[in-house]
């Protein structure tokens, strides 16, 4: 297949292939599939019904399944390794690198994973294993340990003729990692002095000895905002004693990248981590149905608060109109401050001699907000109702709510990670609640007190 031959489906190809689907499996759709880049195959299976992906699968030749598995998304991935055998797994993607075959395993079961590798070559097992004995969301997790290394003291027409003998590299490649008699990194080879300078030089002469590396227990996430600030390319990961274990390329640190935006997006919506598109009505509806239980038991709490000053609610009529009003404003204003905190926390911006400084800062800016929204909402309320006690009331209700709503959406996400919870999917319950309550007891407990 020629590099000419790989372009993206245009419109039109994509229904002509939808048309032929509809008839069932034909050559002309395997051919019109088997044209496209991994990549594009794994993007057209994701935006697909669970039926039509199931007849598109079957299209793929067996050379490219296993490109194509390691560019899907856990969930839809999922989905096609639950209906293959341990050895037929094995043998579709045992040319992977390390990282992506990694990734693949940790979906499996134990004993199906198990099986697998032991399906596998010596050298591709030992490879694997060695990613998998670190914990998916570090450095060691997401490396990849195919390297190309040398040694400081050769010359670089060594180096030229190892690249001139046609082996296979992992792409990207932009720096070649240098080692001592210990094997220990100690300095980095551009490719642009490999080509530049004397062949008669050695290594150790011409390489980079100033270069950034990432530790084997790094976190993923510190990972990716370490490539983002340095604009790096790729990073060799070293463990404590300075032994190069692997590499990591751009192409992982933007999956990190896109998979902590998925992660926050629908954690934020209470969906988790379930995000196949076209996933089975059952298992969509149980994914959902415990975050609305959650939300349920959330929203009896509140009513329970309404409920408890009922009879005031039944004498003031207006209190019952304007009662929305003062929840919504500080659930609102409680989600900008917890999303501004929880994304200052994913890029390791918050500290403790930072913290002090952030939350009085939001205190002035929900004391502030809370005046004017509090004068505003008055005005409303007495050209509305014409009366003077809900109207001191009221802006006095959306003061407390806008003030207390703004200092809890900064504090609650470092609470709840120390907890080991994670803010993105309890948060917005928990601040919810607690701005809704807040905001009501203020609202209709002032009100009782005068009526």
């Amino acid at each position: 297949m020629t590099e000419s031959t790989l372009q993206p489906l245009s419109n039109e190809q994509l229904s002509l292939l939808n048309e032929q689907l509809s008839h069932g499996i034909s050559d002309e759709a395997r051919e019109m599939l088997n044209t496209l880049p991994p990549e594009d195959i794994a993007y057209l299976l994701e935006s697909c019904p669970l039926k039509q992906r199931s007849l598109l699968w079957k299209l793929i030749d067996v050379d490219i399944e296993g490109d194509v598995l390691t560019e899907l998304d856990d969930e839809v991935r999922n989905f096609f390794l639950e209906s293959m055998n341990s050895a037929e797994l094995a043998k579709i993607i045992s040319d992977q690198d390390s990282d992506d075959l990694a990734d693949i395993l940790q979906q499996l079961p134990d004993k199906i994973a198990q099986q697998v590798l032991t399906r596998m070559k010596i050298e591709d097992r030992k490879r694997v294993e060695s990613v998998l004995s670190y914990p998916e969301d570090t450095a060691g997790g997401m490396m990849n340990t195919d390297t190309i290394c040398v040694y400081q003291d050769i010359s670089l027409a060594l180096v030229l003729k190892y690249f001139k003998q046609g082996h296979k590299l992992s792409e990207p490649l932009d720096h070649i990692y240098v080692l001592d008699q210990e094997n220990k990194l100690v300095g980095v080879l551009s490719f642009v002095q490999l080509l530049i300078r004397d062949t008669h030089c050695k290594v150790k002469d011409v390489m980079a000895q100033e270069y950034q590396s990432v530790h084997v227990e790094e976190k993923s996430t510190d990972v990716a905002n370490l490539f983002e600030r340095r604009n790096l390319v790729s990073a060799p990961v070293v463990d404590s004693t300075g032994h190069l274990l692997g590499r990591i390329t751009i192409d992982d640190v933007v999956d990190v990248i896109r998979d902590e935006a998925d992660h926050s997006l629908m954690n934020l919506s209470g969906l988790g981590e379930h995000s196949d598109t076209f996933a089975g009505v059952l298992n969509t509806a149980k994914n959902r149905a415990l975050w609305l239980c959650i939300n349920l038991i959330a929203a009896f709490a509140s009513a329970g608060v309404i409920g408890f000053y009922q009879d005031t609610i039944a004498k003031v009529v207006a209190l019952a109109v304007l009662m929305p009003v003062v929840s919504s404003m500080g659930g609102s204003a409680g989600s900008q401050a917890m999303i501004l905190v929880i994304r200052a926390l994913s890029q390791g911006q918050l500290n403790q001699s930072n913290m002090r400084w952030l939350l009085l800062r939001e205190l002035g800016v929900g004391l502030l907000n809370g005046i004017l929204w509090g004068t505003v909402v008055s005005l409303i309320a007495w050209l509305w109702f014409n009366n003077t006690v809900i109207t001191g009331v009221i802006a006095l209700a959306v003061l407390i709510n806008l003030t207390s709503a703004v200092t809890l959406g900064a504090i609650l996400p470092g609470i709840l990670r120390k907890m080991n919870i994670d803010p993105t999917l309890a948060g917005t319950v928990v601040l919810t609640t607690s701005t809704d309550i807040i905001g009501l007891c203020s609202f209709l407990g002032m009100a009782a007190l005068f009526f």
